[in-house]
């Protein structure tokens, strides 16, 4: 029997302190006494009850807790409930993004009928009854006709293996009409993207005009026509202090909750060559664990939830491209596992024409994880980062990951408990 690896200690008002399990999710209130004995260990004089309660919660365990995370690991590695496939049929763009190296590159329409060949013979891999096709760019909607093509022809082929279909569209918001909604009406998500307030965002998105007033027109629609909407925010030291104004904008003008299926996340800004469509923890730096919790904290002035705030913090299990029912084709058909992999034209592992040859670079815990993680309080937290970045930056790897993960820990407890 010995303490968890997972807990977390916060100093209340009440001079007690607050234990987070971060794997079990479990809280509770302590005393300084009980929570030295916690830290210590040693619960030989500890009154049993007290200890099987401590049991319960998951703060003292019993057996190798570690183990336990990394069959739950493994299990969503090895035994993925979709097949998600990323789509990026175009790296052009209407916009001149100051972060973006975005080239004249766009997916031909022989390279799409390959790809479906491809996407059809995937279907009849694993038991996984869900199909995720995700669209990112690039600007897909330069070419709106190739994007139903696209959408239509794999949600058939999808419905011919038997299988569910999900899928997701990028965009910039400043092409979308109303006869475009109306045609990705059967789209289950859609994001679009403000780089800060009004004035801000009008000097970074722009062709030739301010772009914000179009893409607020575009989230609007999108929430009319009953998709998930997904208003992804930039963040950086540059827009900082009219994130604000953004919030309450997007409050008064589109909404933000459940009723009318609307979401808000926030994400660094970093160099790329494509619109992000994936989680902020793909870019998690150094720099953005010092701009994020900023944006957390101008959100709940506004009143804003950003998605996957404040709740309580969950086990980071895998990014889905450690999985092997995942895959990213560009426009030339070469595949990756790895977003960052493919913006950069890296470490491909097939293409659409000869399959997915290789699963590199990634291929599990076992070959993921490093002895510093199994030992590590924030394991759970982070399934041990983003491997890509610990691929290429091996020392520094995880810096910006830890301090993000004690500051969102800290978010948390603050907002739900008033410590």
């Amino acid at each position: 029997m010995k303490s968890s690896q997972f807990n977390f200690f916060f100093k209340a008002q009440d001079g007690r302190y607050l234990l987070l399990n971060a794997f079990r999710r479990s809280r509770l209130f302590v005393d300084d006494e009980l929570k030295e004995i916690i830290e210590q260990g040693i619960y030989d004089d500890v009154d049993p009850q007290i200890v099987q309660q401590l049991l319960a919660q998951g703060v003292v365990v019993e057996g190798d807790e570690v183990g336990l995370f990394k069959e739950l690991y493994k299990k969503r590695v090895y035994s993925p409930f979709e097949y998600e496939f990323t789509i990026i049929p175009t790296y052009q763009c209407n916009l001149t993004c100051y972060y973006c190296e975005r080239s004249a590159k766009k997916m031909s329409h022989t390279m799409f009928q390959e790809f479906k060949t491809f996407f059809s013979a995937e279907l009849e891999k694993g038991d996984f009854q869900n199909v995720a096709v995700r669209i990112a760019g690039g600007e897909p909607l330069l070419y709106p006709e190739f994007l139903f093509d696209i959408m239509g022809d794999l949600s058939d082929i999808t419905e011919e293996h038997g299988k569910k279909f999900f899928s997701a569209v990028a965009t910039n918001g400043t092409l979308l009409t109303p006869d475009m909604v109306d045609r990705l009406s059967h789209t289950t998500a859609m994001q679009v993207t403000f780089e800060g307030c009004r004035s801000y965002h009008n000097t970074i998105r722009y062709d030739k005009t301010g772009t914000f007033d179009r893409v607020l027109n575009s989230a609007e629609m999108i929430r009319d026509a009953g998709i998930l909407l997904n208003m992804r925010v930039h963040v950086s030291e540059k827009n900082i202090n009219g994130l604000e104004e953004l919030f309450d904008e997007l409050q008064s003008s589109v909404g933000i909750g459940v009723k009318s299926k609307t979401v808000v996340t926030v994400a660094p800004v970093i160099p790329t060559k494509m619109c992000p469509l994936y989680p902020a923890r793909c870019t998690e730096t150094v720099e953005a664990a010092d701009v994020l919790p900023m944006a957390w904290e101008a959100a709940k002035k506004s009143g804003v939830i950003l998605e996957g705030m404040p709740h309580p913090p969950t086990e980071m299990l895998p990014c889905p491209y450690t999985t092997p029912t995942s895959v990213i084709v560009d426009p030339a058909g070469i595949l990756y596992k790895c977003l960052m992999a493919a913006q950069e034209g890296v470490s491909p592992v097939g293409s659409v024409s000869k399959g997915v040859s290789s699963s590199e670079p990634f291929s599990g815990p076992d070959t993921l994880w490093e002895d510093r993680c199994t030992q590590c309080q924030f394991l759970v937290l982070c399934g041990s980062g983003c491997a890509w970045r610990r691929r290429v930056h091996t020392e520094t790897a995880c810096e910006g990951t830890r301090r993000l993960l004690t500051e969102r820990v800290k978010f948390y407890v603050k907002n739900e408990h008033s410590l």
